[in-house]
């Protein structure tokens, strides 16, 4: 077939003509041999250039062309091109250009399958001005319902503060470190050894002498002592100390936080009088 018989032949020469006035001539593909088999690569490919080149900048040039295409019956006109490429622009700090058509690079952690953020979280958070995105933006973005979401969030909360408590203990606690026993009738608070003829309490796999140091210490305490490696009193002083949030407080600890507020007042920790206002 030749380059004549080709219908779509001329509107690929004046697709790269266009391409050629914006310059993006040495990106355009050349013309096919006319052979008329479709989807041409050639104008799919240039097209495909062309959508990621529209800018305020040279809507004119692309408005005539589009209405040479569709023979002036185009709904668009200039005004309608101008909105849909304003702020069409993303530049993306992950690979340091400019971005105008939906991301492809799935391996990104930005990444969403939403076209109209251009596939991007951090384009939609500049692009609308969220600084901070809500349960319901991240619901919309990552198609996940709100309910699956609180709990991923919560989950990441708890293990985050837990892990920075450990290193603020780490580095400020190292003088009061602890070793709770862990041995057959041996007290886990006293650390005395229960007579034979005693029958140990045990709760949750703590051993007790009996309801004085069960009272004094519950195993909600020793497990936090067991896991910091501080005493109780100290864990909710560094902790308050690291935090500005009863929320990441309790997470750190691994406690309610009706719980936390209850022991700080049980071992006579202050708390800051905004976490109980």
């Amino acid at each position: 077939m030749s380059q004549s018989a080709c219908k779509s032949y001329q509107t690929c020469e004046e697709l790269l003509e266009l391409l050629r006035a914006n310059g993006f001539g040495e990106d355009a593909s050349p013309l096919c041999d006319g052979t008329g088999e479709w989807p041409c690569t050639s104008m799919v490919e240039n097209a495909r250039i062309l959508y990621t080149s529209v800018t305020p900048d040279n809507v004119k040039d692309t408005l005539i062309f589009v209405s040479k295409l569709f023979k002036d019956k185009s709904a668009l006109h200039k005004k309608d091109m101008q909105e849909l490429t304003k702020d069409a622009e993303f530049s993306c700090p992950e690979i340091g250009i400019d971005i105008y058509q939906p991301c492809s690079v799935t391996s990104c952690s930005f990444y969403t399958d939403n076209a109209w953020t251009n596939n991007c979280i951090l384009c939609y958070r500049l692009r609308y001005g969220h600084e901070m995105l809500s349960l319901n933006d991240l619901s919309v973005l990552l198609k996940v319902d709100v309910v699956t979401l609180r709990t991923q969030l919560n989950k990441s909360l708890k293990s985050l503060s837990h892990g920075a408590l450990k290193e603020t203990i780490a580095q400020d606690g190292a003088d009061e470190m602890i070793t709770h026993l862990d041995v057959d009738r041996v007290c886990s608070v006293c650390e005395k050894t229960i007579p034979d003829e005693q029958v140990p309490l045990v709760k949750a796999d703590f051993t007790y002498c009996g309801d004085d140091c069960y009272r004094y210490k519950p195993p909600v305490v020793l497990r936090i002592e067991r896991d910091f490696g501080l005493p109780i009193s100290s864990v909710l002083t560094l902790c308050i100390k690291k935090f500005s949030n009863l929320k990441s407080m309790s997470s750190a600890v691994g406690v309610g936080q009706p719980v936390f507020l209850n022991l700080c007042s049980r071992y006579s920790v202050d708390v800051p009088s905004s976490l109980t206002a």
